[in-house]
């Protein structure tokens, strides 16, 4: 066979590239960031669609496409670069299609991208819709500069659109702008010009880098395209580093130190040297010409310091001994006790090391924070660590603070008033001091023996050897204490108590009353006085007043305050006697004042008032009246008098005997006729005056009961004189009863049923039929008129609801029957399902009901149905007069234990052995992938469950999933007693696995965190599975299929796959049987992207991997189409679905 030259085998190559791409083998470049493309209007805009004041590629809702990592824009201009308004999206010719255009004058047509990106603009779609036939010019920018790029080109006025072609100036810039000369009346301006479809190109001369980092840290200043210089620092211990540069353009090569590197690849590790290191990386754009060069200098440090030395130390109070010298770690230092703190100032010998003191870092040559000294000694610690962080220096430094004094005495002690007793010692503590009463304070003056030492008098600060502030002095003792605190904080108090003498000066300076005159006028020295009142004058006070102030005084024993008036004092009639005492300021000094007044008695005997209980006085009273007459009813039997004196002395008495003021006096009888009634009223002095009333009583009316009693029953409504109709209800055993009227007027006679009774005693014995029984009281007044009282006694039948005797028709009642006895039970097995019962009454007259049937006499009840568990049958006897009794009686009828299934069914396959209640195991086997099961049970009462899941007895079971292989149904019957029987079903379900094969991988995209999903059904539980990316074995994923049958796994390819040729396989392995197979073949490109992929066979890597020789390429285009021709390999790129025979 002839071999074909090269040149026919690209061409094999291209020609075949969309016949493999069809089948899932596709030949790509390394994929990289770009800037081409065609930035277009959508060609569905309505006219006059606003593109104001910029028209976008990203913008989808006008661009027919978006370029990313870059935004293009296109507007109109009236002047400079300030957006026009009025820029719309037109079909200018209704027929050529959507353009860019501006219907006013504008002076150009601006083309950019946004954030200065560099790009070549190749072409744009022009329109001249005017007919102007103008010259315009498109000219070229950079950074807002012109790059000295122009072309100008003529539109020949036929209004038809065309694609002007710029030339290779315009290969980089961000800016094109075109302007016209104009026609006639628009002279260098646009107008009704139309632009769109700007096709764009990577610039050629574009050598920026995107980006760019460093492994050995972040470069300073942030990367920026238009910086070329930066720098890095790192520790020593940072010996290499790789650079990652990343090109704007792809395409562009870069170097590292003269080294190749791929574009966003790392480049290989460059060694640094302590100190600067320099490292150059050249960007070549694609015109191979261009060339941008990017420095990073990374400064190493240096090993660090190992100086720990200090170079000074001085302390803030004291004098280092021996003097500071490096070598010398340990000091000692003295201060005083007065000095309660000081600080270090460290000075590190070489700037890295640290410091700290007492374990606090310090700023070298700075004062460490105050360290506070107790008495005596103080070690301090300065550490140096050098800067390697391993070498250290402890310097120590004892610091001796001296101890205080514990002098805490005085030398002297002195007051301002009164003598010290005993006189002052500094050993003696306490003393006392007396002062006369005009001495109000006096001043301490406390001298210490010690200077450190400090006084306080009564708890304030006082220079030693000077006077206090003056202490004000109570009368009495007045304890002032001097305490002395020493230098070290002990303390030692002197006490003095001072006495101060209080007044004598006992007498008073006035005395009065209230009513009255003293007799003496009153003088201090009188303290004996009398006076006089009238009987009008019940009370008085009394008004002292001291001479001295600070005396006090009391006035009958209640203490009054000076110049006020005493409490109201009460005077009786006759002689009363005040005492008024002062007691002077010192407590032992009395004086007694006393008063004696006389009251004078009272001569009233007037009443102010006078009443009696029945009747009115005539005529009506008055004090100046003595004699009154009245009238009463013949009821009032008896009558009181109510007399009132107008002064509470006199005393008043009725027909002689003694009665209170202003109350009643005792009952006075009154007979029929004429009644003389006395009241005599005497003064507190004696005299006396006499009221008569005489009361005239009628003859009596009263007809009324006072009470009406029967021996049996009760009276309704209750008794009451005015009420004549009575009511009451007496049981059956009542035959006869008596009647008991009392008369209201003993003058007054009754009979009970014609026959007369004495009042208040019982009548004769009156015979009660049953029912309604009239009984008739009469009452006749004294003055003949008669009442009547009638009572309806109505005796009721008989109330005997009782049984004597209950049969029943299954079990033993518990307790045994018993009249008195109404509630019972009874047990029964389950096979009892009615019952009747046989209730005997005591009384004839009585009704009895079973449940609320009525029961002829002597008969059983009709049958009572028993539900499981406890069934109550009431049985109620009604007596003649209708009370009811309730005998219950409680049937237990056990639950049913009965737990077997009449039918067992399945919807698909036949039970082996066939059903029978008392066979609990069976098998059947079945293609199916589900099935359900249908349960009877043997007695309604029980319940069913299928695999734990309720199902209705006679009814299917929700369908249960059968995976391949063995499944255990389980059917369990449960009775009504909780009795349990499990049925069990072994299905072995036959049938082939599927399994199913998805992917996402696409060729040209990375390889890394590509994904490959496989899921499976019906395939056997229990098998094993695992997925193993080959060449080198790396197992992705691994496990166990379910009871389900079911498999669902999801793989992620791993970083780093080798370049060349790879397969994902799944290998599912069953108990028993072949082994399950699926897999996908895929190749990996040197840029880490996928070449090619493979559903039916393996791939081969010479297809797409670039540099290869003519031979290689033809070789696997040749098996590759001879694989296609077989029909070998099945390509997809979304999914597989494969059945697998087991």
């Amino acid at each position: 066979m002839r071999a074909l030259s090269l040149r026919g085998a690209l061409a094999l190559v291209v020609a075949s590239t969309l016949a493999l791409a069809s089948v899932g083998l596709t030949a790509v470049s390394a994929s990289a960031a770009t800037v081409a493309g065609t930035v277009s209007a959508r060609s569905d805009l309505a006219d006059g669609t606003n593109i104001s004041p910029y028209f976008t590629d990203d913008n989808l809702a006008l661009s027919a496409s978006n370029i990313p990592g870059v935004t293009y824009r296109a507007f109109f201009t009236s002047s400079g670069t300030t957006p026009a308004t009025g820029s719309q999206a037109y079909d200018l010719t209704s027929s050529s299609g959507v353009m860019l255009t501006n219907l006013d004058q504008t002076s150009s047509l601006i083309f950019e991208s946004v954030g200065d990106v560099p790009f070549q603009l190749t072409s744009f779609r022009m329109q001249d819709a005017a007919l102007l036939g103008s010259t315009y010019t498109a000219a070229a920018y950079r950074n807002g500069v012109p790059t000295g790029a122009a072309v100008q080109f003529y539109a020949a006025p036929t209004g038809n659109p065309f694609t002007f072609t710029l030339p290779s100036g315009f290969s980089y810039v961000d800016e094109v702008r075109v302007s016209s000369s104009g026609g006639d009346g628009f002279e260098g301006k646009l107008w009704q010009e139309g632009f769109n479809d700007f096709v764009v190109a990577d610039s050629p001369q574009q050598a920026d880098l995107s980006g760019l980092a460093l492994s050995a840290g972040a470069i300073t200043p942030g990367f920026s395209p238009a910086l070329t210089a930066y720098g890095v620092s790192v520790s020593n211990s940072t010996t290499s580093t790789t650079v990652t540069p990343t090109a704007t353009t792809p395409g562009a090569t870069v170097t590292v130190n003269g080294v190749s590197v791929a574009s966003g690849a790392a480049s290989g590790a460059i060694a640094l040297a302590v100190g600067a290191n320099t490292i150059t990386t050249i960007v070549t754009a694609l015109d191979g010409v261009t060339t941008k060069t990017y420095t990073t200098t990374v400064t190493r440090a240096a090993p660090p310091s190992s100086n720990a030395n200090l170079s000074a130390l001085a302390l803030s109070a004291g004098t280092l001994s021996p003097a500071f010298a490096a070598a010398t770690t340990s000091y000692t230092a003295t201060v005083p006790f007065t000095r309660t703190s000081l600080t270090v100032t460290p000075t590190r010998a070489d700037s890295t090391a640290s410091i700290t003191v007492n374990g606090v870092s310090v700023t070298s040559g700075s004062a460490s924070g105050a360290i506070a000294l107790a008495v005596g000694s103080n070690t301090i610690t300065t550490v140096v660590t050098a800067q390697d962080g391993t070498t250290t220096k402890t310097y120590t430094t004892t610091v001796t603070r001296s101890a205080a004094s514990s002098n805490n005495q005085l030398s002297a002690l002195s007051l301002s008033s009164g003598t010290l007793s005993p006189a002052f010692a500094s050993g003696s503590t306490s003393y006392t001091a007396s002062v006369g009463n005009a001495t109000t304070s006096l001043t301490v003056t406390p001298t210490v023996a010690d200077a450190t030492s400090s006084v306080t008098v009564n708890g304030v600060a006082t220079t030693s050897g000077n006077a206090s502030g003056a202490i004000a002095l109570a009368i009495g003792s007045n304890v002032i204490t001097s305490t002395v605190t020493a230098q070290n904080g002990t303390p030692q108090s002197y006490t003095v108590t001072v006495t101060r003498a209080g007044s004598s000066n006992a007498g008073l300076s006035a005395l009065s009353l209230s009513s009255g005159t003293l007799a003496p006028a009153f003088a201090s020295a009188t303290t004996v006085y009398t006076a006089a009142v009238s009987n009008a004058t019940t009370s008085l006070t009394v008004t002292p007043t001291v001479s001295d102030s600070a005396a006090s005084v009391t006035v009958n024993g209640v203490a009054v305050s000076s110049g006020n008036a005493s409490g109201a004092i009460a005077l009786a009639v006759g002689s009363n006697t005040i005492t008024t005492a002062v007691l002077a300021q010192d407590g032992t000094t009395s004086k007694s004042y006393t008063v004696t007044v006389t009251r004078a008695a009272s001569s009233n005997n007037d009443l102010t008032a006078l009443s009696i209980s029945a009747g009115s006085l005539s005529p009506v009273f008055a004090p100046g009246t003595t004699s009154y007459v009245a009238s009463v009813a013949s009821a009032v039997a008896s009558i009181t008098v109510t007399p009132t004196v107008s002064v509470g002395t006199a005393s008043v008495t009725v027909n002689g005997v003694a009665v209170t003021s202003g109350t009643q006096s005792g009952a006075i009888a009154l007979s029929t006729g004429s009644n003389t009634l006395t009241t005599v009223v005497t003064a507190q002095n004696g005299a006396t005056k006499t009221y008569t009333i005489t009361v005239t009583r009628a003859i009596s009316t009263d007809n009324d009961l006072a009470s009406l009693v029967l021996s049996e029953g009760t009276l309704s409504p209750a008794f009451s004189a005015a009420q004549q109709n009575y009511a009451t209800t007496v049981p059956f055993g009542a035959t006869s009863l008596t009647v008991t009227p009392t008369l209201a007027d003993a003058a007054a006679t009754v009979q009970v049923n014609g026959v007369t009774v004495t009042s208040g005693s019982p009548s004769d014995s009156i015979n009660l039929n049953v029912g309604a029984n009239l009984i008739v009281t009469s009452v006749t007044a004294q003055d003949g008129s008669p009442r009547s009282y009638t009572v309806t006694v109505t005796r009721l039948a008989s109330s005997n609801n009782f049984l004597s005797a209950l049969g029943v028709s299954a079990g033993t009642l518990s307790p045994a029957f018993s009249s008195a006895q109404q509630t019972y039970s009874a047990s029964v097995p389950n096979a009892t399902a009615t019952y009747t019962l046989t209730p005997v009454r005591a009384d004839p007259t009585a009704t009895i009901t079973v449940n609320g049937q009525t029961v002829l006499p002597g008969g059983p009840s009709g049958p009572i149905a028993l539900a499981v568990g406890t069934t109550t049958i009431t049985t109620i006897v009604t007596a003649q007069d209708g009370t009811t009794r309730t005998y219950t009686l409680s049937v237990e009828r056990p639950e049913s234990s009965t737990s077997t299934l009449s039918a067992l069914a399945v919807s698909n396959g036949s039970l082996d052995p066939v059903f029978a209640p008392a066979t609990t195991a069976y098998a059947l086997e079945t293609a199916a992938s589900s099935i359900t099961i249908t349960p009877t049970v043997t007695d309604a009462t029980a319940t069913v469950e299928v695999n734990g899941v309720p199902v209705a007895s006679g009814a299917a079971s929700p369908a249960i999933t059968l995976p391949l292989g063995e499944t255990t149904i389980t059917t369990t019957v449960t009775a009504q007693d909780d009795t349990t029987t499990v049925y069990t079903i072994d299905v072995f379900r036959t049938g082939a696995p599927v399994v199913e094969l998805t992917h996402d991988l696409v060729v040209g995209d990375p390889a890394e965190a590509s994904t490959v999903t496989f899921t499976g059904s019906d395939l056997i539980p229990g098998s094993t599975w695992k997925v193993t990316l080959h060449s080198a074995p790396v197992v992705l994923a691994s496990g166990t299929i379910g009871l389900d049958g079911l498999l669902n796994v999801t793989v992620t390819l791993p970083a780093g796959i080798d370049p060349g040729a790879h397969r994902v396989a799944l290998v599912i392995t069953p108990p028993a049987g072949a082994a399950i197979t699926s897999t996908i073949w895929f190749t990996v490109l040197g840029n880490g992207a996928i070449g090619a992929i493979s559903l039916v066979g393996p791939v081969f890597p010479g297809l797409v991997i670039t540099g290869i020789d003519g031979s290689a390429l033809l070789l696997a285009l040749l098996v590759a189409l001879l694989a296609m021709a077989a029909g070998v390999l099945l390509i997809v790129r979304g999914r597989r679905r494969t059945p697998v025979t087991a």
